[in-house]
């Protein structure tokens, strides 16, 4: 068995390419299925997304500071 991906951009083109397989001895998969699938974000709201963009807020995060806990690190 084969897996093939096709990327299509026109609706049109999608619902004529998937009656095409149907003809066809193949199995295939819509991917906009798969999409809602995806597990939901732990977030309630787009505010509560952004108030953790601050989490970090008055620490030292430089990347001279950070390059120099990882190699401390690294060295034990």
């Amino acid at each position: 068995m084969e897996t093939l991906v096709i990327h299509i951009k026109n609706r049109k083109d999608s619902e004529l390419i998937k009656k095409f397989l149907g003809q066809l001895d193949v199995e295939y998969t819509d991917y906009k299925d798969d999409l809602q699938q995806l597990p939901k974000s732990k977030f309630k709201s787009t505010e509560e997304f952004l108030s953790f963009a601050g989490s970090m807020k008055g620490q030292l995060i430089s990347k001279e500071h950070l390059r120099e806990i990882s190699w401390r690190k690294r060295n034990r």
